[in-house]
């Protein structure tokens, strides 16, 4: 591990927020929005666990790095520390980010309000199931009389 490499990297493609403490990652971020970099044509990286390697040492095996800023482009190694996946997922539910924005939606695709949950949890739309089983019985019947 080359910790000096690392710091370097993070002190180069990072940026302070006075107030807030953070150290924003102004490199790449991938789908997720975690900073990431790459050393040596290597695969991408972690910004955040590039920081934890170069200024607080090894990340055990297994082990996951988290934000103490809920900040997921920070890079200050004062905001980040260990914790297993089950302490990321205990993390994330206590600050309130474990709300899925599709479970929030009070609508269909269509616009009609939800009207209740089928046996497997997922909501349903009473108007569109009505219209679904309408033409079903539609095309049933046609094709019956076209026998």
């Amino acid at each position: 591990m080359n910790t000096q490499k690392y710091q370097e990297r993070i002190n180069k493609w990072s940026m302070p927020v006075p107030f807030s403490g953070c150290w924003i990652w102004m490199g790449s971020t991938g789908n997720s929005g975690y900073g990431k970099t790459r050393f040596n044509h290597s695969d991408d990286l972690l910004a955040h666990r590039v920081s934890y390697l170069g200024f607080k040492g090894e990340i055990p095996q297994g082990m996951c790095v988290l934000h103490s800023c809920d900040t997921r482009t920070c890079v200050n190694p004062q905001h980040l520390f260990l914790g297993t996946h089950s302490d990321n997922s205990k993390d994330m539910v206590a600050k309130g980010r474990h709300k899925c924005p599709a479970k929030l939606r009070t609508k269909c695709p269509k616009g009609h309000d939800y009207s209740g949950f089928n046996s497997n949890g997922a909501r349903i739309c009473a108007v569109c199931n009505k219209e679904t089983r309408q033409r079903y019985e539609q095309r049933k019947n046609h094709a019956i009389n076209a026998i």
